[in-house]
Protein backbone atom coordinates (compact mmCIF):
# COMPACT_ATOMS: atom_id res chain seq x y z
CA UNK A 1 0.00 0.00 0.00
CA UNK A 2 1.47 3.26 -0.63
CA UNK A 3 1.56 6.57 1.52
CA UNK A 4 -0.16 9.58 0.50
CA UNK A 5 2.08 12.15 -1.77
CA UNK A 6 2.45 14.31 1.32
CA UNK A 7 3.56 11.71 3.78
CA UNK A 8 6.30 10.80 1.05
CA UNK A 9 7.47 13.35 0.25
CA UNK A 10 7.62 14.53 4.17
CA UNK A 11 9.62 10.70 4.88
CA UNK A 12 12.03 11.90 1.92
CA UNK A 13 12.90 15.16 3.13
CA UNK A 14 13.70 13.23 6.95
CA UNK A 15 16.19 10.95 5.20
CA UNK A 16 17.51 13.51 3.24
CA UNK A 17 18.13 15.68 6.45
CA UNK A 18 19.77 12.41 8.60
CA UNK A 19 21.79 12.38 5.54
CA UNK A 20 23.21 16.28 5.44
CA UNK A 21 23.65 15.94 9.04
CA UNK A 22 25.79 12.81 8.87
CA UNK A 23 27.78 14.18 6.24
CA UNK A 24 28.25 17.33 7.90
CA UNK A 25 29.15 15.60 11.34
CA UNK A 26 32.30 13.71 9.51
CA UNK A 27 33.34 16.88 7.83
CA UNK A 28 33.43 18.78 11.25
CA UNK A 29 35.72 15.13 12.66
CA UNK A 30 38.23 15.80 9.91
CA UNK A 31 38.01 19.50 10.49
CA UNK A 32 38.74 19.49 14.03
CA UNK A 33 41.45 16.92 13.05
CA UNK A 34 42.95 19.01 10.73
CA UNK A 35 43.19 22.09 12.79
CA UNK A 36 44.99 19.90 15.45
CA UNK A 37 47.60 18.98 12.66
CA UNK A 38 47.89 22.79 11.57
CA UNK A 39 49.14 23.43 15.64
CA UNK A 40 51.30 20.29 15.47
CA UNK A 41 53.06 22.11 12.21
CA UNK A 42 53.37 25.12 13.34
CA UNK A 43 54.79 23.56 16.51
CA UNK A 44 57.23 21.43 14.15
CA UNK A 45 58.20 24.79 12.27
CA UNK A 46 59.00 26.87 14.95
CA UNK A 47 61.33 24.09 17.03
CA UNK A 48 63.12 24.02 13.66
CA UNK A 49 63.78 27.32 13.52
CA UNK A 50 64.89 27.92 16.99
CA UNK A 51 67.17 24.45 16.19
CA UNK A 52 68.62 25.82 13.74
CA UNK A 53 67.78 23.38 11.07
CA UNK A 54 68.63 23.76 7.65
CA UNK A 55 66.66 25.13 4.95
CA UNK A 56 65.71 21.90 3.35
CA UNK A 57 64.24 20.62 6.58
CA UNK A 58 62.35 24.17 6.89
CA UNK A 59 60.93 24.33 3.75
CA UNK A 60 59.73 20.35 4.22
CA UNK A 61 58.05 21.04 7.35
CA UNK A 62 56.33 24.63 5.77
CA UNK A 63 55.43 22.92 2.69
CA UNK A 64 53.49 20.57 5.04
CA UNK A 65 52.14 23.13 7.42
CA UNK A 66 50.92 25.20 4.11
CA UNK A 67 49.13 21.68 3.20
CA UNK A 68 47.47 21.70 6.33
CA UNK A 69 46.65 25.49 6.44
CA UNK A 70 44.68 24.29 3.13
CA UNK A 71 43.26 21.34 4.18
CA UNK A 72 41.80 23.12 7.20
CA UNK A 73 40.02 25.79 4.34
CA UNK A 74 38.99 23.02 2.16
CA UNK A 75 37.21 21.33 5.25
CA UNK A 76 35.89 24.71 6.14
CA UNK A 77 34.24 25.40 2.97
CA UNK A 78 32.91 22.44 2.94
CA UNK A 79 31.21 22.45 6.32
CA UNK A 80 30.02 25.72 5.45
CA UNK A 81 28.16 24.16 2.32
CA UNK A 82 26.89 21.00 4.59
CA UNK A 83 25.39 23.53 7.01
CA UNK A 84 23.86 25.45 3.76
CA UNK A 85 22.29 21.80 2.83
CA UNK A 86 20.91 20.91 6.15
CA UNK A 87 19.09 24.58 6.18
CA UNK A 88 17.39 23.59 2.74
CA UNK A 89 16.45 20.70 3.24
CA UNK A 90 14.59 21.67 6.86
CA UNK A 91 13.22 24.30 4.83
CA UNK A 92 12.24 21.91 1.91
CA UNK A 93 10.62 19.56 5.29
CA UNK A 94 9.31 22.61 6.92
CA UNK A 95 7.01 23.47 3.01
CA UNK A 96 6.30 19.79 2.95
CA UNK A 97 5.10 19.58 6.75
CA UNK A 98 3.02 22.72 6.03
CA UNK A 99 1.55 21.43 2.71
CA UNK A 100 0.44 18.46 4.61
CA UNK A 101 -1.50 20.38 7.26
CA UNK A 102 -3.47 22.81 4.96
CA UNK A 103 -4.61 19.59 3.17
CA UNK A 104 -5.53 17.96 6.35
CA UNK A 105 -7.12 21.20 8.01
CA UNK A 106 -9.17 22.18 4.55
CA UNK A 107 -10.44 18.01 4.64
CA UNK A 108 -11.57 18.57 8.11
CA UNK A 109 -13.60 22.11 7.07
CA UNK A 110 -14.60 20.44 3.63
CA UNK A 111 -16.51 17.38 6.16
CA UNK A 112 -18.04 19.99 8.34
CA UNK A 113 -19.32 21.55 5.41
CA UNK A 114 -20.60 18.65 3.64
CA UNK A 115 -22.37 17.85 7.02
CA UNK A 116 -24.13 20.85 7.21
CA UNK A 117 -25.66 20.30 3.91
CA UNK A 118 -26.92 17.27 4.76
CA UNK A 119 -28.16 17.39 8.13
CA UNK A 120 -29.77 20.53 6.66
CA UNK A 121 -31.69 18.61 4.23
CA UNK A 122 -32.42 15.99 6.74
CA UNK A 123 -33.92 18.99 9.02
CA UNK A 124 -35.83 19.95 6.23
CA UNK A 125 -37.46 16.48 5.97
CA UNK A 126 -38.39 16.92 9.78
CA UNK A 127 -39.53 20.20 9.66
CA UNK A 128 -41.65 19.10 6.97
CA UNK A 129 -43.26 16.18 9.17
CA UNK A 130 -43.53 18.62 12.07
CA UNK A 131 -45.22 21.34 9.99
CA UNK A 132 -47.71 19.31 8.97
CA UNK A 133 -48.59 17.67 12.18
CA UNK A 134 -48.82 20.80 14.23
CA UNK A 135 -50.88 22.55 11.22
CA UNK A 136 -53.76 19.86 12.51
CA UNK A 137 -52.97 20.27 15.80
CA UNK A 138 -53.91 24.10 15.59
CA UNK A 139 -57.50 23.03 14.39
CA UNK A 140 -57.60 20.83 17.60
CA UNK A 141 -56.29 23.78 20.03
CA UNK A 142 -55.01 27.33 19.40
CA UNK A 143 -51.74 26.31 22.19
CA UNK A 144 -50.19 24.70 19.52
CA UNK A 145 -49.87 27.60 16.91
CA UNK A 146 -46.52 28.61 18.35
CA UNK A 147 -44.60 25.73 17.42
CA UNK A 148 -46.47 25.85 14.07
CA UNK A 149 -45.29 29.26 13.58
CA UNK A 150 -41.68 27.92 14.42
CA UNK A 151 -41.74 25.14 12.03
CA UNK A 152 -42.61 27.56 9.76
CA UNK A 153 -40.10 29.66 9.97
CA UNK A 154 -37.15 27.23 11.00
CA UNK A 155 -38.26 25.37 7.46
CA UNK A 156 -37.01 28.06 5.62
CA UNK A 157 -34.46 29.66 7.52
CA UNK A 158 -32.44 26.54 8.96
CA UNK A 159 -31.52 25.33 5.26
CA UNK A 160 -30.81 28.31 3.89
CA UNK A 161 -28.23 29.56 7.17
CA UNK A 162 -27.06 25.73 6.68
CA UNK A 163 -26.14 26.17 3.16
CA UNK A 164 -24.82 29.32 3.60
CA UNK A 165 -22.45 28.57 6.21
CA UNK A 166 -21.46 25.59 4.25
CA UNK A 167 -20.23 27.97 1.32
CA UNK A 168 -18.18 30.27 3.76
CA UNK A 169 -16.69 26.80 5.13
CA UNK A 170 -15.71 25.87 1.72
CA UNK A 171 -13.93 29.51 0.63
CA UNK A 172 -12.09 29.23 4.10
CA UNK A 173 -11.20 25.46 3.09
CA UNK A 174 -10.01 26.84 -0.40
CA UNK A 175 -8.23 29.62 1.25
CA UNK A 176 -6.66 27.05 3.66
CA UNK A 177 -4.91 25.45 0.46
CA UNK A 178 -3.77 28.38 -1.58
CA UNK A 179 -2.45 29.60 1.80
CA UNK A 180 -3.79 33.10 1.54
CA UNK A 181 -5.41 31.75 5.41
CA UNK A 182 -4.02 29.85 8.19
CA UNK A 183 -4.02 26.23 9.00
CA UNK A 184 -6.48 25.98 12.11
CA UNK A 185 -5.05 22.75 13.26
CA UNK A 186 -2.28 22.67 15.62
CA UNK A 187 1.20 22.20 14.32
CA UNK A 188 2.65 19.04 15.75
CA UNK A 189 5.77 19.73 18.15
CA UNK A 190 9.09 18.18 16.51
CA UNK A 191 10.89 15.95 18.78
CA UNK A 192 13.62 17.22 20.46
CA UNK A 193 17.20 16.45 17.76
CA UNK A 194 19.52 14.61 19.84
CA UNK A 195 22.33 17.11 20.87
CA UNK A 196 25.69 15.86 18.69
CA UNK A 197 28.79 16.50 21.18
CA UNK A 198 32.28 17.43 18.82
CA UNK A 199 34.80 17.24 21.37
CA UNK A 200 37.30 20.44 20.66
CA UNK A 201 40.29 20.17 18.84
CA UNK A 202 43.41 19.53 21.05
CA UNK A 203 47.04 19.25 21.07
CA UNK A 204 48.63 16.58 23.61
CA UNK A 205 52.21 18.29 24.98
CA UNK A 206 54.67 17.41 27.98
CA UNK A 207 55.14 20.03 30.32
CA UNK A 208 58.82 21.12 31.50
CA UNK A 209 57.86 23.71 33.59
CA UNK A 210 54.62 24.54 35.73
CA UNK A 211 52.00 26.07 33.45
CA UNK A 212 48.64 28.40 34.11
CA UNK A 213 45.94 29.20 31.11
CA UNK A 214 42.27 29.79 30.68
CA UNK A 215 39.48 27.34 29.44
CA UNK A 216 36.62 27.96 27.41
CA UNK A 217 34.90 28.71 30.38
CA UNK A 218 37.41 31.67 31.69
CA UNK A 219 38.66 29.66 34.72
CA UNK A 220 42.23 29.53 35.19
CA UNK A 221 43.86 26.13 34.86
CA UNK A 222 47.16 24.74 36.47
CA UNK A 223 49.58 21.94 35.27
CA UNK A 224 53.08 20.67 37.02
CA UNK A 225 55.78 20.14 34.84
CA UNK A 226 57.17 16.64 33.59
CA UNK A 227 53.53 15.68 32.36
CA UNK A 228 51.55 14.93 29.48
CA UNK A 229 48.35 17.21 28.49
CA UNK A 230 46.03 18.16 25.93
CA UNK A 231 45.75 21.63 25.17
CA UNK A 232 43.80 23.46 22.52
CA UNK A 233 46.11 24.03 19.64
CA UNK A 234 46.52 27.49 20.42
CA UNK A 235 47.59 27.79 23.78
CA UNK A 236 50.01 24.41 22.97
CA UNK A 237 51.90 25.90 20.67
CA UNK A 238 52.58 28.93 23.14
CA UNK A 239 53.53 26.71 25.47
CA UNK A 240 55.79 25.37 23.22
CA UNK A 241 56.95 28.80 22.20
CA UNK A 242 58.02 29.57 25.38
CA UNK A 243 59.82 26.67 26.13
CA UNK A 244 57.09 25.38 28.69
CA UNK A 245 56.19 22.22 27.05
CA UNK A 246 58.03 19.91 24.27
CA UNK A 247 56.08 17.84 21.56
CA UNK A 248 55.50 14.18 22.73
CA UNK A 249 57.81 13.06 20.52
CA UNK A 250 60.38 15.41 21.87
CA UNK A 251 63.75 13.45 23.17
CA UNK A 252 63.26 15.63 26.77
CA UNK A 253 59.55 13.74 27.38
CA UNK A 254 61.66 10.56 26.85
CA UNK A 255 64.52 11.74 29.27
CA UNK A 256 62.01 13.80 31.60
CA UNK A 257 58.71 11.36 31.76
CA UNK A 258 58.04 9.67 35.21
CA UNK A 259 59.44 12.61 36.67
CA UNK A 260 56.96 14.53 37.72
CA UNK A 261 55.44 15.69 41.01
CA UNK A 262 52.21 15.70 41.60
CA UNK A 263 51.53 19.07 43.47
CA UNK A 264 49.60 22.32 42.82
CA UNK A 265 52.28 25.09 41.75
CA UNK A 266 51.64 28.56 42.62
CA UNK A 267 49.91 30.29 39.88
CA UNK A 268 52.92 33.54 40.26
CA UNK A 269 55.30 30.76 39.51
CA UNK A 270 53.75 29.20 36.42
CA UNK A 271 54.64 30.16 32.96
CA UNK A 272 51.88 31.91 31.58
CA UNK A 273 50.01 30.81 28.77
CA UNK A 274 47.24 33.49 28.80
CA UNK A 275 46.98 35.94 25.62
CA UNK A 276 48.43 39.16 26.63
CA UNK A 277 49.66 38.33 29.84
CA UNK A 278 53.23 38.91 29.57
CA UNK A 279 53.97 38.49 33.53
CA UNK A 280 57.44 36.56 34.16
CA UNK A 281 57.07 33.67 36.41
CA UNK A 282 58.63 34.47 40.07
CA UNK A 283 61.96 32.49 40.56
CA UNK A 284 61.77 29.46 43.26
CA UNK A 285 62.18 30.58 46.65
CA UNK A 286 65.90 29.69 47.99
CA UNK A 287 65.84 26.41 49.73
CA UNK A 288 66.86 26.58 53.98
CA UNK A 289 69.12 23.67 54.43
CA UNK A 290 66.93 21.49 56.04
CA UNK A 291 63.09 22.91 55.48
CA UNK A 292 61.67 23.25 52.24
CA UNK A 293 59.28 26.30 52.31
CA UNK A 294 56.92 25.93 49.43
CA UNK A 295 53.31 27.96 50.43
CA UNK A 296 50.18 26.38 49.54
CA UNK A 297 47.59 28.04 46.90
CA UNK A 298 44.63 28.31 49.50
CA UNK A 299 42.66 31.04 51.01
CA UNK A 300 44.51 34.16 52.64
CA UNK A 301 46.00 33.38 56.33
CA UNK A 302 46.53 29.79 55.38
CA UNK A 303 49.73 28.38 56.68
CA UNK A 304 53.02 27.39 54.92
CA UNK A 305 53.19 23.43 54.12
CA UNK A 306 56.84 22.61 55.20
CA UNK A 307 58.49 19.47 54.32
CA UNK A 308 61.94 18.49 56.55
CA UNK A 309 64.48 16.81 55.71
CA UNK A 310 66.06 15.00 58.82
CA UNK A 311 65.18 17.85 61.07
Amino acid sequence: MRLPFSKRLSSKNAADIDIARAARDKIAARLAAAERAVAEHHANVRQLALTDADDAALEAAESAMRMAQDRVRTLSDGLHEADESIRQAEQRRDAADDLKRRAETAAVIDDVAERLGEVGSEFAGLMQKMAALTERAVALTPDASGLHGFCGRALIEIPESAELLSQVLRDIANATRNGSAPASLPRPEREAQPTRHVPPATTRVFTTRPIKWLDANGDLRIQPEFFDIDLPPDIAARAIELDAAVPIDHPRRRQMLGHGRVYRPDPARCVSLIEGDTTQPQPRPELVPGVAFEPMPVETGARYHVNTFGV
